[in-house]
C-alpha cells in the first residue's frame, strides 16, 4: 500500500509538472480555445441581446424588392443609404454604423455620393468603416472611404477585428490608433456618439493593448432585426414618395419632415461606460430603455410578419437606438469564425462588442498561469488518489465500477464548474486540469494493472475508431507518439465538397441522406486510399485528405491529382445510383495544393486525430471553393501541377488564372487538371482559351473578350472571363495591374 501510495504521488507530481510545462509552452492553447468556444456556444442562449441595438440587413428579399420596385441592381445607389440615415435621423437615433466599405466612387455618379454625404452631415453621428492593413507592423496602411464620405462621417471606425492564432474571433478591440488619431471600433462608435466613452479613454485602452472578450448571442437575429427593404419603404412613406416609384432613385432630404440632426456628443466627458462595473449602463437615450420594436415578442417575429407590418414602422421606433447596417445576402457579406458559428456574419462581431459593453458581461480571464497550475495540481492528485481507493477493493466487479465512477464523476464535476463559472463571466482553464486528471488516472492505472504487452493492446483497442491502421501500428511500436505534437513536411492537400449539397439534403429524409453520404464518401474514400492518401476527416459532405504522411511518398502530388481525376470519373459512373437517392445530378468540387504543413497527432492525450495544419492546407480549401468562380470542378495550384509534372505525368493542365484568394495579398497561378482523353476532345477550345488568357493578362480586354466569346457556349471558364472582360472594359483596372483575378468570397 505504501509503495502504491508513493507511486501515485510520483505519478501525480510528474503529471502536474508535465501538464504545467505543456500549458506554459502554449501547447494546450488550441484545445483550450476550443473548450472556450464550446462554453460560449452552450451559454449564449442564457443572455438576452440589448434592446437598444437594432440591426438593418440588406438581405436577398431587400435586393429582390429593390430590383423589382426601384430598378436597382447591386450595388445600390448610395442615396439609398442616405435615405436610411435620414429616416433614423427623424427618430433621433443614437448612431448609425455602416459595416460597408466605400472605397470607390459610386457607379451612379458624384451626385449619388453627395446625397449620402449630405445625410451624414445632417445627422452628425454616422459611423463609416475604415480598414487597416497590418501585414507589416511598421507600415500600417489605412483604407478610407472616398473623400466625400470620409469628410461627412461623424465617426470613422475601425472594422479590423482581433483574431486569435486559429483565426477565430473571440474578442474585439476598442479601436485603432494611427498617426495619433483614434478610430473607435465600429462597435464602440455608438458609445462615443452617446457620450458614454471618450476618444481619450479609448486611446488609453488601445495603447495598453486591452481587448474585450465578447459575449456572443446565437445570431444577429437575437437583436432587433429589420430588413433594408422595411426601412426604405417606411422612409419613402414618411417622405411622401410612392413606394413603387422606380423612377425616383434618390429621395430629396427636403421631402422629409421633422429631421433632427442631433448632437454627436463627441466631447461629452460624462462617466464612461467602459469603466462601469454594474453592467447596467444603457447605450440609448430612451427613458425606459425599451424603444419601438425592442420588446422580445416583436424581436422574435418571423420575416413574413415583419414584412406585413413594415408600413407600421416610424422613425420614433429608433429613438436613442444604435443601428448597424450591413449586407446579409448570399455571396455579398463577409464571414468569420466565432465560438458560436464558423460562418458568423462579420457585422455580428461589431454588434456583439457593443452588446457586451452595454451589458457589462465581457468574459473575465482567470486562465492565468498561477490559477491554472493550482487547478492542474489538484486534478493530477485526484486522478492518482482514486487508484489508491480502488486498490483496497478486492472484488473485481466492484473495483471496475469504482474505477469507472472515479474517472467519470470528477471530470463531470470539474467540467460543470467550468461551464457554470463561464456563465457568470469567468473563464478558468479546462484542458490542462482535465488532461492532468486523465493522464494521472491513466498512468496510475497502467502502472498498477498493465504490462507492456497489455498497454499495446489497450492502445490498439482504444484508438482504432479514431486513427487509420497505419497510424495505430506506429503507436503500438512507439507509444511515446501518443503525446501531442507533429512534424513539418511537404504534403499535398485535398478538399472536396458536393455542389448544392444543402438543396440535396433538404429534399431527403434522414435515412436517405445517410445512405447518400455513405455511398458517396465510401466510393471517394476508396479511390483516395487506394492511391496512398490519408483521410483526415469528413465534414458533412466534405472530404479532407492528404498525401506524403505518415509515410513518405515522393510522387505525392501526382498521386493526389490522379486521385482527384479518378474521383470525378467515379462520380460520373455513380450518377444513376446517386440520382435514385438524391433525385438530382451530383457534382463535386475539388481543390488541391502542395506545400509545407504540420502533420501529426492533434488533440488531447485520450482523444486525438492524425491531421494537418498550415497555410498550404487553407489554400487548398480556398481553391476548392474558387471552382465556383470559374465554372470548373477540379482546381490545383502551380505547386501541385509542377510537382506532378516532375514525375512524368501524362495528365494535362489548363491554366485558369492568377488568383488572389481572400485573406492573401499574393496571387497564385491555378490550373484545371484533366485526363489526356478529355484534353484531346477539347484541344482546339483549350488552345483558344490559352490565347485569350494571354490577351487578358496583357490587359487587351477587347481582344480577350472576342476570343472568350467564341468558346463561351461550351466552356464555363470562358463564359466567366467574358463577364470579367466586359467589367474591365467598362472600368479598367489600375495601370500596375498584373493580370490577377481577385476573389471576393471564400
Amino acid at each position: 500500500m505504501k509503495k502504491l501510495f508513493l507511486r501515485c504521488c510520483l505519478v501525480s507530481v510528474l503529471v502536474f509538472a508535465f501538464c504545467t510545462l505543456m500549458n506554459l509552452l502554449g501547447l494546450f492553447r488550441f484545445l483550450e480555445y476550443k473548450s472556450y468556444d464550446g462554453r460560449m456556444a452552450r451559454t449564449a442562449g442564457l443572455f438576452k441581446a440589448d434592446e437598444n441595438i437594432a440591426v438593418v440587413i440588406i438581405d436577398q428579399d431587400s435586393l429582390d424588392w429593390a430590383k423589382e420596385n426601384l430598378g436597382w441592381s447591386w450595388p445600390w445607389p448610395r442615396s439609398s443609404y442616405g435615405d436610411m440615415v435620414r429616416f433614423f435621423n427623424m427618430g433621433n437615433a443614437n448612431c448609425v454604423a455602416f459595416d460597408m466599405m466605400y472605397t470607390e466612387p459610386s457607379v451612379y455618379g458624384k451626385e449619388d455620393d453627395e446625397s449620402f454625404a449630405s445625410a451624414n452631415r445632417e445627422f452628425g453621428r454616422t459611423a463609416l468603416a475604415v480598414h487597416f492593413l497590418e501585414d507589416d507592423p511598421d507600415n500600417v496602411h489605412a483604407v478610407y472611404p472616398i473623400p466625400e464620405l470620409r469628410q461627412s462621417a461623424g465617426i470613422l471606425s475601425s472594422v479590423v477585428s482581433a483574431k486569435d492564432f486559429d483565426t477565430v474571433v473571440r474578442r474585439n478591440r476598442y479601436g485603432f490608433v494611427l498617426d495619433g488619431n483614434v478610430f473607435p471600433q465600429l462597435g464602440t462608435a455608438p458609445l462615443v456618439a452617446a457620450g458614454e466613452a471618450t476618444r481619450e479613454e479609448l486611446r488609453q485602452k488601445i495603447e495598453a493593448g486591452e481587448t474585450v472578450n465578447l459575449r456572443f448571442t446565437k445570431s444577429l437575429n437575437d437583436y432587433i432585426p429589420y430588413s433594408a427593404m422595411q426601412i426604405l419603404q417606411s422612409y419613402r412613406a414618411a417622405a411622401g414618395v410612392d413606394a413603387g416609384n422606380a423612377g425616383d432613385v434618390s429621395l430629396d432630404a427636403e421631402k422629409a419632415d421633422n429631421v433632427n440632426a442631433g448632437d454627436a456628443n463627441a466631447g461629452n466627458e460624462s462617466a464612461s461606460l467602459l469603466d462601469s462595473s454594474d453592467g447596467n449602463a444603457s447605450g440609448g437615450n430612451s427613458d425606459d430603455g425599451n424603444s419601438g420594436d425592442g420588446n422580445p415578442e416583436e424581436s422574435d417575429a418571423s420575416e413574413e410578419e415583419v414584412e406585413e407590418e413594415s408600413d407600421l414602422l416610424s422613425p420614433e421606433d429608433f429613438e436613442g437606438m444604435s443601428v448597424f447596417v450591413g449586407v446579409y445576402a448570399p455571396g455579398l457579406f463577409d464571414i468569420c469564425s466565432t465560438p458560436v458559428s464558423q460562418m458568423y456574419p462579420g457585422m455580428g462581431v461589431h454588434v456583439s462588442l457593443l452588446d457586451t459593453l452595454l451589458n457589462g458581461n465581457q468574459i473575465k480571464n482567470a486562465n492565468t498561469p498561477l490559477t491554472t497550475s493550482v487547478l492542474t495540481a489538484v486534478m493530477a492528485f485526484l486522478g492518482a488518489a482514486f487508484i489508491l481507493l480502488v486498490s483496497v477493493v478486492k472484488k473485481r466487479s466492484a473495483a471496475f465500477a469504482l474505477t469507472a465512477m472515479g474517472f467519470v464523476l470528477p471530470l463531470v464535476l470539474y467540467v460543470g464548474i467550468c461551464y457554470a463559472l463561464f456563465a457568470w463571466g469567468i473563464w478558468i482553464a479546462l484542458v490542462a486540469p482535465v488532461a492532468a486528471f486523465i493522464l494521472s488516472f491513466a498512468s496510475s492505472t497502467a502502472a498498477g494493472y498493465f504490462s507492456e504487452g497489455r498497454q499495446k493492446k489497450y492502445i490498439k483497442t482504444a484508438f482504432s475508431q479514431y486513427l487509420s491502421p497505419i497510424v495505430i501500428d506506429e503507436l503500438v511500436a512507439d507509444p511515446a507518439k501518443l503525446k501531442l505534437g507533429g512534424e513539418r513536411k511537404q504534403i499535398t492537400c485535398y478538399f472536396s465538397d458536393v455542389q448544392g449539397f444543402t438543396s440535396i439534403s433538404e429534399g431527403l429524409d434522414p435515412a436517405e441522406l445517410t445512405a447518400f453520404l455513405n455511398e458517396y464518401t465510401s466510393e471517394m474514400s476508396d479511390v483516395i486510399m487506394n492511391s496512398g492518401g490519408t483521410i483526415d476527416k469528413y465534414e458533412g459532405d466534405a472530404i479532407i485528405a492528404f498525401w506524403n504522411a505518415p509515410t513518405d511518398q515522393e510522387d505525392h502530388a501526382l498521386r493526389a491529382v490522379e486521385a482527384a481525376i479518378s474521383c470525378q470519373e467515379r462520380l460520373e459512373q455513380m450518377q444513376e445510383e446517386l440520382v435514385k437517392i438524391s433525385h438530382k445530378s451530383v457534382k463535386q468540387r475539388i481543390g488541391l495544393n502542395t506545400g509545407f504543413a504540420v502533420v501529426g497527432n492533434m488533440g488531447s492525450r485520450m482523444r486525438f486525430n492524425y491531421t494537418m495544419l498550415g497555410d498550404s492546407v487553407n489554400l487548398a480549401a480556398r481553391l476548392e471553393g474558387q471552382n465556383k468562380a470559374f465554372g470548373t470542378y477540379t482546381m490545383c495550384s502551380a505547386e501541385t501541377k509542377n510537382a506532378a509534372v516532375e514525375h512524368g505525368t501524362k495528365l494535362k493542365f489548363r491554366e485558369l488564372a492568377k488568383l488572389q484568394v481572400v485573406g492573401k495579398k499574393e496571387a497564385v497561378t491555378v490550373f484545371e487538371p484533366m485526363s489526356p482523353s478529355v484534353f484531346a476532345k477539347r484541344e482546339v477550345e483549350l488552345e483558344t482559351f490559352a490565347e485569350a488568357l494571354k490577351e487578358f493578362y496583357s490587359a487587351n480586354f477587347a481582344k480577350a473578350k472576342e476570343l472568350f466569346q467564341s468558346i463561351a457556349q461550351s466552356d464555363a471558364a470562358a463564359k466567366n472571363y467574358l463577364e470579367k472582360c466586359t467589367e474591365f472594359i467598362a472600368t479598367p483596372p489600375d495601370a500596375d495591374w498584373d493580370g490577377r483575378w481577385i476573389a471576393t468570397s471564400k
